[in-house]
């Protein structure tokens, strides 16, 4: 429908050049998603959708969901208003969006300002700090990094002080 009207056929030449920002003028509402999401089905490759508030990352993110466009919501930077509050589920969505793109996956992200202030590691680190699991191969321990096998064993050798706690509930308190 869209690849008909001449307006579009230009901006779809444009991204399909290479141009990698484009600006819109005259759309309102959820027709300026379509425009977005029927670029992104004629040429797919990785896109990043950017505005202004939390609420309109939102709608973008419903609509061109709604359009069939594979999205996701880049969340803000959560406030570490607690001390030992590192993993966080917006983490977990930024580390799943990272992987996505780091494999060059046509997925659009929809973010705020904000959200793109938040530190993001190095796809190189990214890299090093993934576990790969794959049938056939066996793994002695599900949390795998430098440290976090020593502390768990050496929190689940100390005396408890309640009887209800397990080890990895004490490690996640003393880290």
């Amino acid at each position: 429908m869209l690849r008909e009207w001449p307006a579009f056929d230009a901006l779809a030449k444009s991204f399909a050049e290479g141009e990698v920002r484009l600006r819109v003028a005259g759309l309102t509402g959820a027709a300026r998603a379509l425009v977005v999401a029927e670029l992104l089905q004629t040429h797919p490759r990785p896109a990043l959708v950017v505005v202004g508030t939390m609420a309109d990352a939102h709608r973008w993110t419903q609509d061109l969901r709604l359009f069939g466009a594979p999205v996701f919501e880049f969340p803000q930077p959560e406030p570490r208003l607690w001390r030992g509050g590192q993993h966080r589920e917006a983490d977990a969505e930024r580390a799943t969006i990272a992987r996505r793109l780091a494999v060059a996956e046509p997925i659009t992200v929809v973010a705020t300002p904000l959200a793109l202030d938040a530190r993001l590691w190095s796809p190189t680190e990214f890299a090093s700090r993934t576990l790969r699991l794959s049938t056939g191969v066996g793994c002695n321990c599900l949390i795998k990094s430098r440290t976090s096998s020593a502390r768990l064993a050496s929190a689940a050798s100390r005396p408890r002080s309640c009887p209800s706690s397990d080890p990895a509930r004490e490690w996640r308190r003393r880290a």
